[in-house]
């Protein structure tokens, strides 16, 4: 929760100072405006996560709470608990970032570039090692493709425009089209897919639970150590709906912290459209190396037991 104050007051500061930038950053808004969500899906897509919305504790956010909803799902919670990425509950640290990560080459490379292959290559090959279903493949492409519009749209705040959600739904069901994953060409239906799947599937174990908290306190480690911590554990949980906490065994926020959340995200959203963040290529890479000391290549990313493994040409394993 302090990270998201801080980010929207330091906006506001930088927006009052008109500093020398301020154009040049406000140029990636009439970019966004002249794309087409239909062919410049990727361009869309890198924009909005490396320009627009560029914060690290954003990124990591989504990803914590998209993640409990990976593992509330009873065929996908015992593989990452149990065996999904070495020790997840004690390298969870490693784990979250690793794959942020791989979501960076991703959202800068594409789908359709040598590198962009590498990286999908790569992740077909680490998860072709465990039993999935078609179905979890399919549902954790539909978190990337609707979360990012659903937690705003839940909050009551404006975030995402249409075309900015064509985009991201584009998007990354080319990358996962890519890796081979069967899913339908309409938004709409994938939508309502989605949420039914989550409705059918959803299940309290053990290893939901374990996982979820584990990623909950690597957010707060990270952005809500100390006397922070019940903010920011109170802020996560805002941001996720009465189902999915049920399922993961946390309690909802607070009325008062749910308004509150409600309140921040709605001023961040507008401070960042006011001044998107600076130009620089590493924004949605950079703040997840720090293992690496560097940017690393995607076939250095992921457990140790994954390193010697050689991929498939962008074929899920189904």
């Amino acid at each position: 929760m302090s990270a998201l104050a801080s980010t929207a007051c330091r906006i506001g500061r930088r927006a009052a100072a008109v500093p020398d930038n301020f154009r040049a950053r406000r140029a990636v808004l009439a970019r966004l405006a002249e794309l087409d969500p239909e062919v410049d899906d990727h361009e869309i897509t890198n924009l909005l996560l490396g320009r627009v919305f560029p914060d690290p504790w954003f990124h990591q956010a989504l990803f914590t709470v998209s993640y409990y909803r990976q593992v509330a799902v009873r065929t996908i919670g015992p593989i990452i608990g149990r065996r999904g990425y070495g020790p997840t509950l004690t390298e969870t640290l490693k784990r979250n970032d690793d794959t942020l990560l791989m979501f960076g080459f991703i959202y800068r490379d594409g789908y359709d570039s040598a590198a962009g292959h590498r990286t999908i290559d790569r992740l077909s090959a680490i998860h072709k090692t465990f039993d999935i279903r078609m179905d979890d493949y399919r549902y954790t492409i539909a978190t990337l493709c609707y979360e990012p519009a659903r937690i705003p749209e839940m909050l009551g705040v404006e975030a995402l425009t249409k075309d900015e959600q064509r985009a991201i739904f584009n998007f990354w069901t080319k990358v996962g089209r890519e890796w081979g994953v069967d899913i339908p060409e309409d938004q709409d239906a994938f939508r309502k897919w989605f949420h039914d799947y989550e409705q059918s599937t959803y299940e309290r174990t053990k290893d939901a639970v374990e996982v979820s908290a584990a990623m909950e306190k690597c957010f707060l480690d990270r952005w809500a150590p100390g006397p922070l911590r019940p903010l920011g554990s109170q802020f996560l949980r805002a941001l996720c709906d009465d189902h999915l906490l049920a399922t993961v065994d946390m309690q909802p926020a607070s009325p008062a912290m749910q308004k509150a959340t409600r309140v921040a995200v709605d001023a961040y959203f507008k401070a960042r459209r006011r001044i998107p963040g600076p130009a620089r290529e590493d924004n949605i890479i950079r703040p997840w190396t720090k293992e690496y000391g560097r940017v690393p290549d995607s076939s250095e990313v992921g457990p140790t037991w994954s390193l010697e493994i050689q991929p498939e040409p962008r074929k899920c394993p189904i």
